[in-house]
């Protein structure tokens, strides 16, 4: 009988890289794709225009999408207590680090 070794130290450093990925900004906030966030606890997702219908729909379905039809807020907050502002295109609150890397993932700076 043949066997295969199992590198368990791999497998968790995978598992771990895996939870940190890049996109992931705590709180169930993500960004599924460059200038997109998501908060899964709203399930509502905005881009650099403003919160989006569009892409809420794509990621949380159209029951989600329905509760932003006519939203248009300047600014928004996040489940990680990130809130972002369209007209000052900055990312602001939270523990600094996600506000700041949110900034970028948004707004591309």
């Amino acid at each position: 009988m043949k066997t295969l070794p199992i590198a368990l130290a791999g497998l968790a450093a995978l598992t771990v890289a895996a939870l940190a990925a890049p996109g992931d900004f705590g709180n169930d906030v993500s960004s599924p794709q460059a200038g997109v966030l998501c908060d899964g606890a709203g399930q509502w997702c905005a881009d650099a225009t403003g919160v989006s219908v569009s892409w809420t729909e794509h990621i949380f379905g159209a029951a989600a999408a329905g509760r932003l039809v006519g939203a248009a807020p300047t600014q928004f907050g996040f489940a990680n207590q990130v809130t972002c502002d369209l007209d000052s295109q900055t990312c602001s609150g939270g523990d600094g680090t996600a506000a700041e890397m949110m900034t970028k993932a948004l707004f591309a700076q």
